[in-house]
């Protein structure tokens, strides 16, 4: 596990794809400018995870991010446990050899199932991100305990709303789609270790930067300064 996660941080889904000169990537930049100390991580997506050659633009966007101090992870998904092993440890070793060298830093596992009898194979996923990566982040989109051993990052709740805090605030991420009121969640936000909010819609809320992105990176701060005092 990497002490990346000493502090709380932002959880960017960037499932963007990169122009040459992209304006969403430059906005990306400048905030991570602005909030230098707060950990960045931002989930790249090429090809729904599954790509077979590499992309320029992809190659560029990763590796300015990377120069900018913000940590990449790439995409994966496991179809809820029925994807054959082989095949997302394969995906994981794409990753390695073709965007590591531009800064891919660790490893978003999709589509997770959380359930005991599933966690054999979580954990030689978790392993096998290990072999190549700092950062493994998981996403049942649930509570799942027992994925906190094998993970940096559980995320344990992906919707439109939520009603409860997460079970372990040290390890636990939000993301929030569809939200009309930011401030309707504001007292769930500092729950968590990590957080993402958008106004952005289904299917994809995650395709451009949300217009919450200052005024979650304000909050993350404000909690920063509040726990140095």
């Amino acid at each position: 596990m990497t002490s990346l996660f000493a502090q709380k941080g932002i959880l960017i889904p960037f499932y963007h794809y990169p122009q040459i000169e992209d304006e969403q990537v430059r906005k990306l930049i400048q905030y991570k400018k602005r909030f230098s100390h707060i950990p960045f991580l931002v989930i790249v997506n090429p090809n729904n995870g599954d790509f077979k050659h590499l992309e320029y633009n992809f190659a560029s966007m990763i590796e300015r991010l990377h120069e900018a101090n913000i940590s990449v992870v790439g995409y994966i998904y496991t179809n809820y446990a029925k994807r054959p092993l082989q095949e997302v440890k394969d995906r994981i070793l794409t990753w390695a050899k073709m965007y590591k060298p531009f800064g891919v830093k660790g490893i978003f596992v999709d589509e997770v199932n959380g359930s005991k009898q599933n966690l054999e194979y979580y954990r030689i996923i978790s392993q096998d991100i290990a072999k190549h990566f700092e950062i493994a982040i998981f996403n049942p989109g649930v509570e799942a305990p027992a994925l906190y051993s094998l993970a940096d990052i559980v995320v344990t709740h992906e919707n439109s709303s939520i009603y409860a805090p997460p079970l372990d605030g040290d390890r636990s991420a939000l993301l929030l789609h569809s939200v009309k009121d930011l401030e309707r969640y504001r007292p769930f936000l500092k729950k968590y270790a990590y957080i993402y909010v958008t106004p952005h819609l289904l299917p994809n809320p995650w395709e451009k930067l949300s217009p919450y992105l200052s005024q979650l990176l304000e909050l993350l701060q404000s909690d920063k300064v509040s726990h140095q005092e």
